[in-house]
């Protein structure tokens, strides 16, 4: 088997003492990755339950956000589960999800066990793909959203501005959870990432970068997209949907219009970085009052 290969190269080189000292250390793995299978599957379960408590529906909509991307990190583990083993995991356990805020207590415990586990899990092995789950789910259980702990300011301004150190994020989880007008989250000497969150029917605002190129992506949403030497002669006109990804070279015109019916996320990349350090717009007025858009 591949990954059973792989593991046994490896896995004495990039474990804890703790780990490395036990008999087998491949069966240690496989545990690991079992019981984070298991307290996913009790997240969900959790996350439901609250869902269909809420008390309104964006805080409904989060818990199913959260139970999506779960479920995504749970495919994951079981298929490394089964690449190692062989074998189909076991989900089924006595799931007791408590109600209201005991449930979020809950969900919270389980969430901080997460982010342990997966800590230790990408410190198992150098196996790129397998690490690249465990990084993954580390950084999503670090900055897990729980809508009744947490008020739509505080979210929003969760990340700030790493610029100058080392940073890992996961962005796509990030942009989606971003719900002001403009974050930076790493100003650098060179370079710039912010994310964005374009309301129903609001754009960007035409602008344009005499030295910066820029690069977005789309996380969420529809959108249409102009471009043009001119402000008045815009004639690169594109429709653009999740997953686009879009390239303003510098001293070009743009604009982005939202027009789906839901918040379009997005984050951009500047290079040289175009906004100051720290930058956080709550409102598309916010930046208009700063002089930017």
């Amino acid at each position: 088997m591949f990954y059973m290969a792989q593991f046994d190269k490896q896995i004495n080189t990039t474990m804890p003492d703790s780990v490395r000292n036990s008999h087998d250390p491949l069966q240690y793995l496989c545990n690991s990755i079992h019981q984070d299978i298991k307290r996913e599957g009790k997240m969900i379960a959790i996350c439901q339950k609250l869902a269909d408590e809420a008390s309104s529906e964006e805080e409904r909509m989060n818990y199913l956000q959260i139970i999506q991307r779960k479920l995504v990190l749970l495919d994951n583990s079981a298929m490394i589960y089964r690449n190692l083993t062989g074998g189909e995991p076991d989900y089924e356990e006595d799931i007791r999800v408590a109600d209201g805020q005991e449930g979020v207590q809950q969900l919270q415990l389980l969430e901080q066990e997460s982010y342990q586990s997966y800590q230790k899990g990408y410190m198992l092995t150098q196996d790129p793909y397998v690490r690249d789950v465990f990084l993954r789910a580390y950084y999503g259980a670090e900055s897990a959203q729980l809508t009744s702990k947490q008020s739509p300011q505080d979210t929003a301004t969760r990340i700030s501005d790493q610029g100058g150190d080392p940073f890992v994020v996961a962005i796509e989880q990030a942009t989606e959870r971003n719900n002001t007008f403009r974050t930076a989250i790493w100003t650098g000497d060179h370079l710039q990432v912010t994310l964005m969150s374009i309301d129903v029917g609001e754009d960007i605002g035409l602008e344009i970068h005499p030295d910066t190129d820029q690069f977005l992506r789309l996380e969420q949403g529809n959108g249409y997209v102009q471009m043009g030497k001119s402000r008045d002669n815009l004639d690169f006109n594109r429709y653009v949907e999740e997953d686009d990804a879009i390239m303003v070279p510098a001293g070009t015109w743009h604009n982005i219009t939202n027009t789906g019916d839901e918040p379009l996320k997005l984050y951009s990349i500047y290079a040289p970085p175009e906004h100051p350090f720290g930058t956080v717009h709550q409102t598309k007025a916010d930046a208009l009052a700063d002089g930017e858009y």
